[in-house]
């Protein structure tokens, strides 16, 4: 009798797991296609359709403080922005891995570099961009490599979504990865808790100068573009 009841649980568990999958890819296909949250961005990376002669990868003052037709007109060449809101470098590589798989090799990445940038920590802004790229191959290995614990925590089909409905639904523009916003990051924010405002990680620092070694390597110009704190 009991080994029936397990079994039956067991069947039961394994019917919802199905149910969860299912619900999850289709839904992730859906918001995969809305122009929110990021997600147009991640769209024409991962669709190939982000290739240009110049790369500009960085956070939130890339992501809205350069302007990459202002930088065509002037240089004559094609560009893209990468900048990652409200990330570091170890998510900032996600995009920027998962960019080098789709997209052709450009002939200059700008790589901005601040006070910031080696925090070994995931910060919880606007999280819900990546969920959707969670069945794409390239990006989930590339983020369990940067992110483990991230990938982890959002893996659970269907319900990782729970709490992340309303961010699809808040409309973004963007033009060549550039995000129209007014940013505003106070100080205080910026400093806390670092009393010098400066962070950095020995493991983050040294995937940093890997990633740019292969970049380097395969031809790519690199420049490091200093930023102030804010």
């Amino acid at each position: 009798m009991m080994k029936k009841f397990l079994y039956s649980i067991l069947g039961f568990s394994i019917l919802l797991l199905f149910v969860f999958v299912v619900a999850d890819y289709f839904y992730s296909k859906l918001l995969s296609k809305k122009n929110s949250a990021n997600l147009e961005i991640w769209r024409e990376v991962i669709e190939g359709k982000a290739s240009a002669d110049i790369v500009v990868s960085g956070d939130s003052r890339v992501n809205s403080d350069f302007f990459p037709d202002v930088i065509d007109s002037i240089t004559g060449h094609s560009v893209y922005d990468l900048g990652e809101v409200g990330h570091h470098y170890n998510v900032q590589r996600i995009r920027l891995k998962v960019f080098r798989e789709f997209n052709e090799k450009p002939l200059l990445l700008v790589q901005t570099v601040d006070n910031l940038l080696f925090m070994n920590e995931m910060s919880a802004f606007d999280r819900a961009q990546f969920l959707p790229w969670m069945w794409n191959r390239v990006f989930r290995r590339t983020s369990f490599q940067s992110e483990p614990l991230f990938f982890l925590l959002h893996s659970f089909p269907w319900l990782r979504y729970v709490g992340h409905q309303r961010i699809f639904f808040l409309p973004r523009e963007t033009e060549k990865g550039f995000l129209r916003r007014n940013r505003m990051a106070p100080f205080r924010n910026l400093m806390y808790p670092y009393p010098n405002g400066f962070c950095y990680d020995k493991v983050i620092s040294d995937r940093f100068q890997g990633d740019l070694g292969e970049l380097i390597d395969d031809g790519i110009k690199v420049y490091i573009l200093r930023l102030g704190l804010i």
